[in-house]
């Protein structure tokens, strides 16, 4: 999901607010759907902040990663525009399938081998995550794409972008024995990005 926003308004106003539909790993199909949207704005318009969360896991490769941060580039407003959202954490190491069934989750990487691979994931490696019921029966899939902090930073830069990584982070005395697990090494993270001034 792509969201771009202007203005310091939480209001929704006409022309403040539009919805497209596009591929946002090929910056010409987002230049084509904005100008159609409602928002009222040409290919060039910079936006004050562009939301991105669970985007980045979508590209299967480093071009289209490089895409899709190229096309945040183009509208993020510099100096004072903000790009955040969630992403699985960049720092992610792989956990034998058993840990994930505690949370209701069936969590795989098929091309990965912990035998052989060791605790490192690869740029690009894929990521199921299936999401159960009480009864055990799948109710909800998706696939990401792993990509580590070191190449996001380097995709984001090469685009003229700053990239932090965000820890989550939550009060350690509401933290039971059954979350402080996957909090120890949480699977996501926020990210947040700014466009130099220049």
């Amino acid at each position: 999901i792509l969201i771009l926003a202007r203005g310091k308004s939480l209001e929704i106003e006409e022309g403040k607010v539009g919805f497209f539909k596009a591929d946002c790993s090929k910056l010409s199909e987002v230049r084509m759907a904005l100008e159609g949207s409602g928002l009222k704005a040409d290919s060039e318009e910079k936006f004050d902040v562009i939301l991105v969360n669970w985007f980045f896991v979508n590209a299967k490769n480093e071009d289209e990663l490089t895409e899709m941060v190229k096309v945040c580039a183009v509208y993020l407003k510099p100096g004072s525009g903000v790009m955040v959202g969630m992403n699985v954490h960049p720092d992610t190491l792989p956990r034998p399938p058993d840990f994930w069934k505690r949370y209701n989750l069936i969590r795989r990487t098929p091309n990965f081998d912990f035998e052989k691979d060791g605790a490192a994931l690869r740029e690009g490696e894929l990521l199921e995550a299936n999401v159960l019921n009480d009864e055990g029966k799948v109710v909800w899939s998706v696939q990401n794409y792993f990509w580590s902090r070191a190449k996001l930073q380097e995709v984001f830069r090469s685009q003229g972008l700053e990239l932090e990584v965000v820890e989550c982070s939550c009060d350690p005395t509401m933290v039971n024995d059954y979350w402080r697990g996957l909090l120890q090494t949480p699977p996501f993270s926020c990210l947040r990005a700014a466009a130099n001034a220049s």
